[in-house]
């Protein structure tokens, strides 16, 4: 007589498996409106034109390959930053990225400003006016990731609660004296939303196309990992909480 055996290794993973996900699944339902690598709302690396909730603080760290950066450096950025939202359209991010085995003090900082001027209906997508790195000391530039751009995001539900697909086409100009730029001309990405809990992107930042996976776990919690050039690994995690 065939016996089946509940300790089998394989039933255990497969019942380990869908514990998780259901814990996921039932603490999850927010839609993947997260940072990207660079700190602020986006997609790999791209920003998009969302913003959080009002009174919304995250909290994040990415770790960039350095082959990714705007200047030439041997050692790997590790980023750390933090992003508020208010008024509720406003979002302010200040960064720090500091070069790992550099002795650099605290790195470079950097201010990012961003506010979304139409918010997405029917027939309208959501458009944001943003811009980073805006500041420099008198002496030097040390400006090295400036970007000022509009951005527009429309979102369409596939399935409601299942799918949803999310486009983002924006432009980035040199309006400011930088020591480099990101996100100059074209840019823009797609991603696809699958249970309010995964997101897969794709995107062209100006210069290169970039891929990724954003995971959302308990409603405040999200892991990036991606790809940048299709080539050089690069991720995060960020936490976020109302204030």
């Amino acid at each position: 007589m065939a016996r089946i055996s509940l300790g089998n290794p394989n039933t255990l993973s497969l019942k380990k498996f869908l514990f998780f996900l259901s814990i996921i699944v039932f603490y999850g339902l927010t839609s993947i409106n997260a940072q990207t690598i660079g700190g602020w709302h986006g997609l790999v690396t791209i920003p998009n034109a969302e913003v959080g909730n009002d009174s919304e603080l995250t909290i994040g760290i990415s770790r960039m390959n350095h082959n990714y950066l705007t200047y030439k450096s041997e050692y790997e950025p590790l980023i750390y930053y933090v992003s508020f939202v208010y008024l509720p359209n406003f979002e302010l991010s200040i960064r720090f990225t500091k070069r790992i085995g550099e002795p650099d003090g605290l790195g470079d900082r950097m201010f990012s400003l961003r506010y979304r001027i139409v918010s997405e209906n029917d027939l309208l997508p959501f458009i944001l006016l943003g811009t980073h790195d805006f500041y420099h000391s008198t002496d030097s530039l040390t400006n090295r990731f400036h970007s000022t751009y509009i951005v527009c995001t429309k979102n369409i539900s596939v399935i409601s609660n299942v799918l949803q697909t999310s486009f983002t086409l924006g432009y980035g100009a040199k309006l400011f004296n930088a020591h480099s730029y990101e996100f100059v001309g074209l840019f823009g990405g797609v991603s696809i939303e699958f249970f309010r809990i995964i997101n897969l992107m794709n995107e062209y930042d100006g210069k290169r196309f970039n891929g990724g996976v954003r995971i959302k776990l308990f409603n405040n919690i999200s892991i990036l990992g991606g790809f940048l050039n299709y080539q050089h690994f690069s991720g995060g995690a960020s936490f976020n909480f109302q204030l």
